[in-house]
């Protein structure tokens, strides 16, 4: 059975990203752009960051971009990491890009039947599994979401304004697609964005 992170490389996949294959793990290159991720289990420290910019230094020399435009997403699973951990290593500009996801069994429950059939852009824009999160369930779809903007920009690149495509869905839909479109992926704190803009839209 797959685990979160065979989910999260089918999503780059998906996405666009190409695998290259390094001693450190595969990263994934956007085809079309300058865009690198690594992800990793487990947490980076200053050691171990500069360990892994060292190791990679044959990579940087075959992708010369890569090295200012590589993000590592670090996947961690269980509660005992506090969010002032989270925060200080994901406001460490040193080496890379970093960004922390923290995930549950019981989380990754909820949506592990979910992901096999449709992607998680797919999913966040389902207007049922939206209703959900504000229940407080399949929130590690948001979570990932937060983390991957990518998986945001994606639905943001949907034409929400053609009309035979959109005539048939229902005035939440379409306030769900607008929310969706407002959504701000630069945004330092995004799954705060997107929990007060579904606070809005749950009073629409």
């Amino acid at each position: 059975m797959e685990g979160l992170i065979e989910i999260l490389t089918r999503e780059f996949s998906k996405a666009g990203y190409m695998p290259k294959e390094t001693k450190d793990g595969i990263i994934w290159k956007y085809e079309t752009g300058v865009d690198y991720w690594l992800i990793l289990e487990g947490l980076l420290n200053d050691d171990s960051q500069f360990a892994l910019f060292d190791s990679l230094k044959s990579f940087f020399d075959e992708y010369p971009d890569a090295e200012k435009n590589m993000s590592v997403l670090c996947v961690v699973k269980g509660s005992e990491t506090d969010e002032e951990t989270i925060i200080k290593i994901e406001n460490d500009v040193n080496f890379f890009k970093k960004y922390v996801l923290k995930y549950t069994d019981d989380e990754f429950a909820e949506i592990r039947n979910l992901v096999l059939e449709k992607t998680i852009s797919e999913l966040v824009m389902d207007e049922s599994i939206f209703r959900s999160f504000k229940d407080g369930h399949n929130s590690l779809l948001y979570n990932i979401a937060h983390k991957l903007p990518f998986i945001i920009m994606n639905v943001q690149s949907k034409d929400i304004n053609e009309v035979d495509s959109f005539a048939s869905l229902s005035d939440d839909m379409c306030n769900l697609l607008n929310w969706v479109k407002e959504i701000d992926v630069s945004s330092n704190n995004l799954l705060t964005t997107i929990k007060q803009k579904a606070d809005r839209y749950e009073t629409r």
